[in-house]
């Protein structure tokens, strides 16, 4: 029988009932069928973890993570062993080297390869390593070298603190120096008074292993370990490292490695204990108005007002973080904080914004107006689409493709008419990027995100990886190869081709055109915009000059 929602769920009432003001008079028959707990269980208030988003404002983060990224940058290295890349943080000017101990757990007497930043490789040699804990020791032939190290942190910082995730995504990669990625400390476990596994939104991936989670002073948090559904990353704790770190430079092996899953949290089963702490984060997420969290109870309402939900039904929309609750009891939100997106820059009302393009009732993608009646499409999501309208305002207006260019997989779609669309300006000085710059865009739903360029422009092969996600849809299938763009850590995915992409000082820096990977998308920069969109309108123009001639038909015999 429907449950009427009692008063001290007023803030849910008022939070349902402004994402669907249609059906306000209807939000008395929202309920949740969950016969296993009373509603004043899922009503009580639940305690947040300290929330530093109440004193830290985005724009603040910007000179502490430049100077987080220099500092720590020499420190950070690339490792091989055997055929296989990951990631390492040298810890000392003696050359000990820390990565993880799923990298170098094969190598046992044998020696490892040290890539530094400047290309210089050094042979090192295995001390210890710890398998649960996930952590081994390395030390390189230093002669009379004096390497530049990372701190390692005495305590994990608490809750909510910004790190960032800084290793070789993919493994080396010639001329691609380590990514940066921006994340939150979400979440850690503790065993036997010392935390040992870190939870962070920094996305990873395979190649990161071993790589450093530092703190915004440069301090090392962390190493690379597992990656769960996306936005769930476990890094092995420092606490752990100091705990064990005489035994591990003593040369001692300690456990046994453990099985690792392919698809780590996906089939975890949760306990009663869990699955209300999983009732209590979802309420909690509705009354903060956590705009993923929203999305999804919007979409399951649909245009009936209305919404069913069974225990089953909220684990899912919780997702992996109900695995990581599990294990740590508590959890905090990542950059998708709803007091963070409220203190974000706003993105000026006269930036270019992308509009729907549509084929019949089914939107096929976005497009970013280049004219008054141009647009910019990802060209492998509209090939095969046939007739396409493009959505303005309450207008659709047919679009034809004028012109293509398949190796940067774009495409510029001509309107019929004049809409007077609000174009891409171009600056004469396009805005510079580089690791750690603070991007902003507007997700589906219209609302702002952000995260962190990686890495300034640079060339990028075609790669395309997943990694341990539960929706691999999300990355693109054409990725390149590109001759310059720049990865970011935008929460920006395979549907989300062509939105604008800005910086905290409301500048386009270019467009979205690709997720490649669980940790990074691509941004095609301003100036090789404006260079392939000329280069597209050349061609279309030189092709009505000269069109090419139907074959001679040849005499019968």
């Amino acid at each position: 029988m429907p449950l009427e929602l009692p008063m001290k769920m007023k803030s849910l009432k008022s939070v349902i009932g402004s994402l669907l003001p249609k059906h306000r008079k209807t939000l008395s028959c929202f309920f949740l069928c969950l016969a296993s707990f009373s509603l004043e269980a899922i009503a009580k208030e639940v305690p947040h973890t300290e929330n530093v988003s109440a004193v830290v404002a985005p724009f603040e983060l910007a000179p502490k993570l430049r100077g987080a990224i220099e500092k720590t940058g020499p420190a950070v290295v690339a490792v091989k062993v055997n055929r296989s890349n990951a990631s390492g943080v040298i810890i000392s000017a003696d050359g000990e080297v820390l990565t993880a101990a799923h990298v170098a757990a094969n190598l046992k007497d044998g020696k490892t390869i040290i890539t530094l930043p400047d290309g210089t490789k050094r042979e090192a040699k295995l001390l210890g390593l710890a398998h649960e804990a996930d952590i081994a020791l390395l030390k390189m032939e230093a002669g009379e070298a004096s390497f530049p190290f990372a701190e390692v942190v005495e305590e994990i910082p608490r809750l909510g603190k910004f790190c960032f995730a800084y290793s070789h995504p993919g493994g080396l990669k010639k001329d691609r120096p380590a990514q940066v990625r921006l994340g939150r400390v979400r979440a850690m476990r503790v065993s036997e008074g010392v935390v040992d596994l870190v939870f962070s939104d920094a996305n990873i991936q395979p190649g990161d292993s071993g790589g450093g989670l530092f703190d915004l002073s440069g301090k090392l948090i962390g190493l690379t370990s597992t990656a769960g559904d996306l936005n769930i990353n476990r890094y092995a704790s420092m606490e752990m490292f100091h705990k064990l770190s005489e035994r591990l430079r003593a040369g001692e092996e300690i456990g046994e490695a453990p099985e690792r899953s392919k698809e780590p949290g996906k089939y975890t089963v949760l306990e009663k204990k869990t699955l209300k702490l999983v009732r209590e984060e979802f309420m909690k997420r509705l009354d903060d108005k956590h705009h993923p969290t929203l999305a999804i109870v919007r979409a399951k309402a649909g245009g009936t007002g209305k919404v069913k939900l069974d225990q089953a039904s909220i684990t899912k929309i919780v997702g992996g973080d109900a695995s990581t609750l599990q294990k740590t009891g508590a959890i905090a939100y990542g950059m998708d904080d709803p007091a963070l997106l409220a203190k974000l820059p706003s993105i000026p009302d006269r930036a270019v914004k992308r509009l729907p393009v549509m084929a019949g009732l089914q939107r096929v993608g976005y497009g970013v107006p280049i004219s008054a009646n141009e647009l910019l499409v990802k060209w492998s999501l509209v090939a095969e689409a046939g007739e396409l309208v493009i959505r303005y305002g309450k207008n659709e207006l047919a679009a034809v493709v004028s012109a293509k260019d398949e190796k940067w997989d774009l495409a510029i779609l001509k309107c019929e008419g004049d809409p007077s669309f609000n174009a891409i300006i171009w600056p004469e000085k396009p805005p510079e990027v580089s690791a750690g710059t603070l991007l902003l865009a507007r997700d589906e739903y219209w609302v702002t995100s952000w995260g962190a360029a990686c890495d300034s422009a640079r060339p990028i092969r075609k790669e395309r990886f997943a990694g341990a996600m539960m929706q691999p849809e999300k990355i693109s299938v054409h990725c390149g190869p590109y001759d310059d763009v720049i990865r970011h850590s935008l929460p920006l995915f395979a549907a989300d081709a062509c939105a604008p992409v800005f910086n905290f000082d409301g500048e386009l820096v270019g467009i979205h055109i690709a997720r490649n990977s669980r940790s990074t998308g691509l941004v095609i920069s301003m100036d090789t915009l404006r260079n392939v969109v000329d280069a597209m309108r050349r061609a279309d123009a030189d092709m009505e000059a000269d069109p090419p001639q139907p074959p001679a038909l040849s005499s019968p015999s």
